[in-house]
């Protein structure tokens, strides 16, 4: 009997030591891994959600898309002169004006602003007709331009040979401002 019971101690031990030395840490192994899973998961669901999002997002800024289209052309992100100039001459030839020339370019932004502003000049000549067509049309337009002057220039002297039609009409000169965001 006492063998019996020998015995039965040391498998008991035996068991013990195994149950510490291979069980234990397999199953803290597994509780570990099984909480790193869970985290995942979460982590998992949060992306599809923020994803979800997005793609919500999205969709209602593609029925946008026209609108945030005209922001942009209202409010270039650069000051860009010679798209600016041609602008203007665009707008000048459409209105029967003819564009004498542009210049005075003075980019300017207030601290802290987001929107800056460039101020130029420029001289056209036509009737008063066509400048006042040039004038709505520029108003008109998606870009944020304003006028802030129009002065009526003295006639060009002629020489007698080079009397033209042309030069019998008025010249006028123009000081503009156009917005562009500096992107702040």
């Amino acid at each position: 009997m006492k063998k019996e019971i020998l015995a039965s101690f040391t498998i008991l031990i035996i068991s013990l030591i195994f149950t510490q030395v291979g069980i234990v840490p397999k199953y803290n192994q597994y509780k570990r891994l099984s909480s790193q899973w869970e985290k995942a998961q979460q982590n998992l669901e949060a992306k599809q959600k923020y994803y979800a999002q997005l793609f919500t997002i999205n969709g209602k800024l593609q029925q946008y898309q026209t609108a945030v289209a005209k922001v942009g052309a209202a409010l270039p992100m650069a000051p860009d002169a010679p798209a600016l100039y041609r602008f203007i001459q665009e707008k000048a030839s459409e209105n029967g004006l003819i564009l004498k020339g542009l210049g005075g370019l003075e980019v300017s932004r207030p601290k802290n602003s987001a929107i800056g502003v460039i101020q130029f000049g420029g001289v056209v000549q036509g009737n008063y007709g066509a400048l006042l067509s040039f004038l709505k049309s520029v108003e008109d337009s998606a870009r944020l331009i304003n006028v802030t002057s129009v002065s009526l220039l003295p006639e060009e002297k002629a020489s007698a040979n080079k009397k033209t039609k042309m030069a019998s009409l008025p010249r006028y000169a123009l000081s503009l401002e156009a917005s562009y965001s500096s992107g702040i």
